[in-house]
């Protein structure tokens, strides 16, 4: 039997706020890692350097993909606690609901892809550098 997680609507809304703070500081590293990459791809070309250079290139990509389709769900999920408050506004202090499950999954997941992702270039970067 599934069990559902339901949590209060304020302690819901900061796991979200959370969350998009979470996202945005990883826009934020990735936009300096592509920036840093520039540098490194500009300082050596090396075959196998360009590789990995264009490997990460890709990476960064799909892991911007992913934080872009994360960070509207998130909105979306905080979208559905302001229509529970505006329908009931009474008692909304008190109320609970729903953790998105499937959302949950896929935020801890691109967390964890993500710690990966710079481990590996961090690693990336002290050998070429």
């Amino acid at each position: 039997m599934n069990k559902i997680n339901t949590t209060y609507i304020y302690d819901l809304h900061n796991i979200y706020k959370n969350w998009l703070n979470e996202l945005a500081l990883s826009k934020d590293e990735i936009a300096y890692f592509r920036k840093n990459l520039e540098t490194v791809a500009t300082a050596n070309n090396k075959i196998e350097v360009t590789a990995f250079v264009e490997s990460f290139q890709n990476k960064f990509i799909t892991h911007l993909n992913e934080l872009q389709l994360l960070t509207h769900d998130v909105k979306e999920a905080e979208k559905i606690i302001e229509n529970n408050i505006k329908e009931n506004p009474i008692a909304a202090d008190h109320r609970k609901l729903a953790l998105d499950d499937t959302l949950n999954d896929r935020m801890q997941q691109f967390n964890k892809l993500f710690r990966e992702l710079k481990m590996e270039y961090n690693t990336f970067l002290a050998r070429t550098l």
